[in-house]
């Protein structure tokens, strides 16, 4: 409970900083880039050098990417009588998963290096989608020109660097081959700098206000977010072919904010903007609630 609680605090400095103009809501980005370019590709370097992949274990890959197709497709179905870009709207804020800057440090805290294995292995397939790959699948829903080629969209998909950095150590670990100790300490120091970052991004980008006209459009996301979280962590919990621990990291999991890109892609879309950020700043909140209370009855 005393580490959540340190978390918690990290996030509300950062919130806090904005509020008295210490930080403004323009260091988000800089801070972001930091962290996807720099702070999180070395916190994965590390946590995965000299580890052993079983097989089986290979199998959450594709959970991680199917998790994020079921909340695409929920999007789609829900909208499914309304125009594109609706359609478009709820694929991008149901979808994706914020690992890298929640769930990590969240569960390197409290489940230890088996725990992120298995995370690194989820956010794997969750990265396929939430870096680019539902960008490109709305993206050519609401385009009413010419289509992406496949060569271009594997290439916004793969181009990735936290999803680059999962491939390429998942296949150096294959391959038995070990990172050098001097570099292992300075990708160690910069990856203990991913947990601090990444809570204090979070705040500077939350916000509590919104616009009244957003509050059944907010409780509707929130909510279809938190059932097909539920389900799929109750489906993971009772049918998956894991070990415990496993199965309730992945429980754990699918309970992490959407994605920052969301208002992003939102804004290629041509959806409300103001809207998705609201969506993603509540959900930080109830990401929040609802991992801490599973990290302490699981």
């Amino acid at each position: 409970m005393g580490r959540a609680a340190c978390l918690i605090c990290i996030i509300l400095v950062g919130y806090f900083f904005k509020r008295a103009r210490l930080l403004s809501p323009d260091d988000f980005r800089p801070i972001s880039r930091i962290i996807f370019y720099f702070t999180l590709p070395c916190a994965i370097i590390n946590s995965l050098s000299g580890a052993s992949i079983d097989t089986e274990r290979l199998l959450i890959i594709p959970i991680g990417l199917g998790c994020n197709l079921a909340t695409v497709a929920a999007g789609y179905l829900l909208k499914f009588h309304q125009g594109r870009r609706e359609k478009a709207f709820a694929m991008i804020n149901l979808s994706g998963y914020n690992i890298g800057n929640f769930a990590y440090p969240f569960i390197q805290s409290f489940l230890g290096p088996d725990a992120v294995m298995s995370l690194c292995l989820f956010d794997a397939g969750n990265s396929i989608m939430c870096t680019s790959g539902t960008r490109v699948i709305t993206g050519n829903l609401v385009s009413s020109g010419k289509k992406e080629n496949a060569a271009k969209s594997a290439l916004k998909i793969f181009g990735s660097v936290p999803f680059d950095t999962y491939a390429a150590m998942f296949l150096l670990t294959a391959a038995g081959v070990r990172m050098p100790a001097p570099f292992l300490v300075f990708t160690g120091i910069a990856g203990d700098a991913n947990t601090f970052l990444s809570m204090l991004m979070l705040g500077i980008g939350f916000e509590w206000y919104f616009e009244k006209r957003y509050r059944n459009a907010l409780v509707y996301y929130i909510g279809i977010r938190f059932l097909i979280s539920a389900a799929m962590a109750a489906g993971f919990l009772y049918f998956l072919p894991f070990d415990y621990e496993i199965r309730k990291t992945l429980a754990i999991l699918v309970f992490a904010p959407v994605s920052t890109w969301s208002p992003i892609y939102s804004k290629l879309t041509g959806g409300d903007v103001a809207l998705s950020s609201a969506i993603t700043s509540f959900s930080i909140l109830f990401g929040v609630l609802h991992m801490t209370l599973l990290l302490m009855l699981l």
